[in-house]
């Protein structure tokens, strides 16, 4: 064969070479949620958090670290050899789905009715707890960091206090009037308000300030910063509308069901908050699930049938249930695909 021939072939399969990683690539970019510009921004992202409370320094830390060591060598290889990015996204996209479903079984602990909490109320404390888990995330978008709240370590004690008082004592410990009116359970509706609402959307607050003042937060405008404040009010705004005009009383009838529709919806604006604070990228100012409940309220003062309104509470809670699976399901497969990487599995493809 002539030398040219050898050089042609030699340009045809570097071409040809060059085309497949060039396809393979550009299939890879084009991800179902994710953007090529959000999974670029994932190439540059580092992990930063600060935990400076006094129950995670004394109590919680030195226990995981006694946990550690007497955990199996292989079990701590994979912890260490998990892709950070990826694990992170997978660890506190799952934690906001725990951020509902921990109120909602300590609900059956405490019961509700007269001289104890009403449901409404318990709707209140469930959103309380949920804006306390998304002030922390909407913190991170703001200053890149994440501050761990105090009382996320303190609340799982907490958790764990509630469960064995009511193992050994039973359930109605939690009636018991402390004073008249007060029975034991207000003392943990109280303080889900104190901790959830106050202490850490002020400490978030401060810490966002002090961000600012020093300039190492992500310099975003007020309008900005404040932007991933609109899904969350969306999420109340509707679902709190949606329970005051319905004609049948829909929280009294389905509560269960009625906040799992909330708290899915909430994970699923918080898992996207997530996704734009990693890679860099604006976050949503409304959550697509939303949408159907914009239609719902207007429909639901003309539902005459409480087994109707039930109905489209069950529709729409199996929609976006199965909706938010499949968003976990292929961001996960997306960004394993962009990083090289299987899903659990340490081992490199």
């Amino acid at each position: 064969m002539p030398p040219e021939s050898k050089d042609l072939s030699s340009v045809k399969d570097k071409t040809s070479s060059f085309n497949r990683l060039h396809t393979a690539e550009s299939k890879r970019s084009k991800g179902m949620y994710l953007t090529p510009e959000e999974l670029r921004g994932f190439d540059k992202y580092k992990y930063k958090s600060e935990d400076t409370s006094p129950v995670s320094k004394y109590i919680t830390h030195p226990f995981w670290n006694f946990v550690v060591q007497l955990t199996p060598l292989m079990v701590v290889m994979a912890n260490k050899l998990v892709e950070p990015t990826a694990g992170e996204l997978f660890d506190h996209g799952l934690d906001s789905s725990a951020a509902f479903l921990i109120p909602m079984s300590l609900f059956s602990l405490f019961g509700h009715g007269p001289g104890i909490v009403s449901l409404l109320e318990l709707y209140h404390i469930m959103l309380a707890c949920l804006l306390g888990f998304f002030v922390a995330h909407w913190e991170k978008y703001n200053t890149g960091s994440l501050f761990l709240p105090w009382t996320y370590d303190a609340s799982q004690l907490a958790i764990v206090l509630v469960y064995l008082l009511t193992y050994f004592f039973g359930v109605d410990l939690w009636k018991i009037q402390l004073m008249p009116g007060f029975p034991c359970c207000h003392v943990f509706r109280w303080t889900v308000y104190f901790t959830s609402v106050i202490v850490t959307v002020a400490m978030a607050v401060y810490n966002m300030y002090q961000a600012r003042i020093s300039k190492t937060d992500r310099g975003l405008t007020f309008y900005e910063g404040c932007r991933p404040m609109l899904s969350f009010g969306g999420l109340v705004a509707l679902f709190y509308t949606w329970l005051l005009l319905s004609p049948a009383g829909i929280l009294e009838l389905q509560p269960r069901m009625f906040f799992t529709a909330t708290g899915i919806v909430f994970s699923n604006i918080t898992c996207r908050l997530i996704v734009s604070t990693m890679s860099g990228q604006r976050c949503q100012p409304f959550n697509v699930m939303l949408l159907p409940v914009c239609a719902i309220i207007l429909i639901v003062p003309f539902v005459q049938s409480a087994q109707v309104e039930v109905a489209i509470l069950a529709l729409y809670t199996a929609g976006v249930a199965v909706f938010h699976v499949h968003y976990g399901v292929f961001v996960v497969r997306e960004l394993c695909d962009h990083l090289h990487i299987n899903c659990f599995s340490i081992k490199k493809p």
